[in-house]
């Protein structure tokens, strides 16, 4: 396996299985799993928390991979990405991106918009269409809800899963690259962070999908939209069925 980094756009790419490498035809999609924040109330880096013999980043990748799709990373230095590759199997990693901050002015700002931007602005001159984006404090979701959403993304720019009263999920969710560069960069331009402002006031076609009415036959606990915000949420996890939901409006 050949590890290349090059800081000028900030990639970090992994070759792996015969064959493989990052090239400019047309891809229609991938998965993108945001690493970079800040974790305030964990204590420590989410991905690399070790639950149930293995860091929750694997798990994600674990289930992931059985898409056969290219799963890319996106963290918030090269630092965090060093500390990744000696931590956890990269096998299946295609690469990392670290957060672009090129048409920010303050660079201590962080917000997930910014690792969307960063993906959607790196993937774009690669060729690939779409992406699937989500973060690295959801372990326990549903490849079944997955396959949904990929059936209901077709001839639409986003697939966003939405509750019953009007909140949103950006961040397990799907977009077409393109269009989601440009209202990325726009939004940060006007330093507009909030990640629902991405779906206002657009052309774009967006399918909405009723986390209650839809994602539920395939998720009955919607253990898809839980978000471990401390590690007592993963030991919680182990004895109840249900913790804290964290919707972003």
């Amino acid at each position: 396996m050949n590890v290349f980094i090059n800081y000028f756009n900030k990639i970090l790419a992994i070759k792996y299985k015969s064959g493989f490498q990052i090239g400019q035809n047309t891809k229609d999609f991938v998965f993108v799993i945001l690493i970079g924040g800040r974790s305030k109330r964990f204590g420590s880096d989410k991905g690399l928390y070790v639950y149930n013999g293995k860091p929750i980043i694997a798990h994600q990748i674990e289930k992931l991979s059985n898409f056969n799709y290219p799963i890319f990373l996106v963290a918030h230095t090269i630092n965090q990405v060093q500390e990744y590759v000696q931590s956890i199997d990269i096998s299946n990693i295609t690469a990392f991106f670290t957060d672009d901050y090129d048409i920010i002015e303050n660079k201590n700002i962080r917000s997930p918009l910014i690792g969307l931007y960063t993906a959607f602005k790196e993937l774009h001159p690669l060729n690939y269409q779409s992406a699937f984006i989500l973060s690295c404090d959801n372990p326990f979701f549903n490849i079944d809800v997955i396959k949904f959403m990929l059936k209901h993304f077709v001839f639409n720019d986003a697939c966003i899963p939405k509750w019953n009263n009007n909140y949103v999920e950006p961040l397990f969710a799907i977009y077409k690259i393109a269009p989601f560069l440009l209202k990325s960069r726009k939004n940060l331009s006007n330093k507009c962070f909030k990640l629902s402002k991405l779906l206002d006031h657009t052309k774009l076609k967006i399918q909405y999908v009723s986390i209650e009415n839809q994602i539920k036959f395939f998720d009955s606990k919607l253990e898809s939209f839980i978000n471990v915000n401390d590690p007592t949420d993963l030991s919680n996890f182990n004895h109840f069925n249900q913790t804290i939901f964290k919707k972003i409006k």
